[in-house]
């Protein structure tokens, strides 16, 4: 008899993705404030730039192999593709009629950023953001990918 495979909705899913997103973010908080407490705001602060990087790198390293950057369901609200606006984030990016523009990509509703501002941590939570930079940069040097607030 086949064993019978466990089916999880969709929203389910997601909002265990979602779970998981706010535990990094608390991470990332910790270390950081730890790291600023220990080492003073300057030398902190460059400390945690510089791990973000390096961190960075590494996952740019990792979706240059071919592997699959984040979540598509449940770390952002909604994505954007120009003036369209989906959630699966596969709609666009496994279409064979048209290279994907990374420029008129935009996620919205960001789940760290969303923590970051639950805890008043915006400015050292921003500093987690140098990961998609370097990312960025370790994926595909002519790429460009920068945030803004929202």
């Amino acid at each position: 008899m086949a064993k019978k495979e466990k089916r999880v909705p969709l929203r389910e899913a997601a909002e265990q993705v979602r779970i998981t997103g706010v535990r990094l973010a608390l991470m990332h908080l910790a270390f950081s404030k730890v790291l600023v407490e220990e080492l003073g705001e300057k030398k902190g602060k460059e400390t945690i730039v510089k791990a973000m990087i390096e961190y960075g790198r590494r996952v740019g390293e990792r979706n240059k192999a071919g592997h699959q950057d984040l979540p598509f369901y449940g770390f952002h609200d909604t994505y954007r593709y120009g003036e369209e606006e989906f959630v699966d984030v596969r709609e666009k990016t496994t279409s064979s009629e048209e290279e994907f523009d990374y420029s008129r990509y935009r996620v919205h509703g960001c789940i760290l950023a969303k923590t970051f501002r639950e805890y008043g941590e915006q400015e050292l939570g921003c500093l987690y953001c140098y990961v998609d930079a370097a990312k960025s940069m370790a994926s595909d040097p002519d790429k460009k990918l920068t945030h803004t607030a929202s």
